[in-house]
């Protein structure tokens, strides 16, 4: 994978981790939900 492929996973993982914080608080927020923000699996 390719770092600017990589900075833009980053990018949309960040944007994705702050609307979903501010929505519904860090707490409240867990990475299944944060991974299918962005289209991913947790693992």
């Amino acid at each position: 994978m390719s770092e600017s492929v990589i900075s833009i996973k980053k990018e949309a993982i960040y944007a994705a981790a702050a609307r979903l914080f501010q929505e519904k608080g860090y707490s409240a927020t867990s990475m299944r939900e944060l991974a299918a923000a962005v289209g991913l699996e947790a693992s």
